[in-house]
């Protein structure tokens, strides 16, 4: 029976130790290194190993700055084409300051992508999941017209609101 318990134990802390989690402080300060599970950007939004990314615009006219097609030997920019495609983190890496997220490859190409996630994120290239300021304020005025119209009540606008309002500045 001990003996049981001491293998699932240290079953447990291997699965524990191998999800590494790391936030964008830890990875720009090389507190977190290698092969991250989790990871929190500077701008809060979460990313994980299995979720479903969406490509943005290029940054550039014809090419993308932050993503690039990873074919093994050597990578290549991706093209502007490759815009509102979708990909699914496979695993991502620290290294040298940087989070680079691997992915599937889009669609009608041949190689997956390697992401620079913070730079794609704050040049648009990589679809943001979180809410802004002003697209929250404009949900919440569309609700308060909905109130208005009697298409739904004082119960689901409040529902509504209390959900907005945390991302109104």
């Amino acid at each position: 029976m001990k003996r049981t318990l001491l293998i699932l134990a240290f079953a447990i802390q291997g699965i524990v130790a191998s999800s590494q989690v790391a936030t964008y402080d830890e990875v720009i300060s090389k507190k977190k290194k290698g092969t991250i599970n989790y990871y929190i950007a500077q701008s809060g939004e979460e990313f994980k190993v299995g979720d479903t990314l969406m490509i943005g615009m290029a940054s550039n006219a014809n090419t993308f700055a932050s993503l690039l097609q990873n074919a093994g030997i050597s990578y290549y920019q991706l093209q502007s084409n490759a815009a509102s495609s979708y990909v699914i983190i496979k695993r991502m890496k620290a290294t040298s300051k940087t989070l680079n997220i691997y992915t599937t490859k889009p669609q009608g190409y041949v190689y997956p992508l390697i992401i620079r996630i913070e730079a794609a994120l704050m040049t648009g290239e990589v679809v943001t999941k979180l809410i802004t300021s002003d697209d929250a304020l404009e949900e919440l005025k569309y609700a308060k017209d909905k109130l208005d119209l009697g298409i739904i009540t004082l119960e689901e606008y409040e529902i509504v609101k209390a959900d907005l309002i945390q991302y109104i500045k």
